[in-house]
């Protein structure tokens, strides 16, 4: 499994495709090891870059989107931690690789849909790390569309961990989201206001880079709704 990068660079993508797949799909799906499922997780974020370029193009764009993605969107629900981490490493990857036309497409379907389980809350903290993450190849489009949609429902969470993720959010989701004043204010304030020090505490250390993203008038606005990380 380590070797896959390797045997990418030297191989085409139609022969990736039809003889290397079948076995990255049955270490996904039948594979005990977490270690060797990890493995397979990081060789695929590392593998993509590789792949992308070289040919037949229109094959290589199949592999990547589709193949590749569908393996990672299986590795990322694993039940061993590292995997998870590994597959969002690979998923950020990859979206890095793709235009915001298949980043929507593609990516963002995987994090739409860690981002809804409702019995994993690692799930939906993963979730909002991707959105952090991913936010700035989203774009200004996808970020208002999905980003800060998904974020203010997150940010209701009854986890509290995935409300400080929010939190940690917030700077670099406006950052992108620039015609989505009103809906970030709304989140800041439902952050500012949580039950949890935490999260209100990574509200506050998040608020001289939230505001610089922010119209003046509603700067004065954030003066006074923002929490102090002093609060308990």
């Amino acid at each position: 499994v380590k070797t896959l990068t390797e045997v990418c660079a030297a191989t085409d993508a139609t022969t990736v495709r039809a003889e290397i797949l079948p076995m990255m799909e049955t270490v996904a799906n039948e594979e005990d090891s977490a270690v060797v499922r990890a493995a397979l997780a990081e060789q695929l974020g590392e593998a993509a870059p590789v792949l992308m370029r070289r040919g037949p193009k229109d094959v290589v764009h199949s592999l990547v989107t589709t193949s590749f993605l569908n393996l990672v969107a299986s590795l990322i629900v694993d039940d061993h931690e590292d995997v998870r981490k590994e597959s969002e490493q690979a998923l950020i990857a990859i979206g890095e690789l793709l235009d915001v036309h298949d980043l929507g497409n593609a990516v963002l379907t995987i994090v739409l849909g860690l981002a809804s389980s409702k019995d994993e809350e690692e799930h939906r903290v993963s979730a909002v790390r991707l959105l952090d993450t991913l936010s700035p190849k989203m774009g200004p489009c996808l970020s208002t569309t999905f980003a800060v949609k998904e974020l203010l429902i997150l940010a209701q969470d009854p986890a509290f961990r995935v409300r400080r993720g929010c939190s940690e959010a917030l700077a670099s989701v406006a950052a992108v989201a620039t015609d989505a004043t009103e809906q970030l204010l709304q989140l800041f304030t439902n952050l500012a206001r949580d039950p949890i020090w935490s999260v209100r505490k990574t509200c506050a250390d998040q608020l001289p880079g939230f505001s610089n993203f922010m119209p003046a008038q509603a700067r004065t606005c954030l003066l006074y709704t923002s929490p102090s990380p002093r609060d308990s």
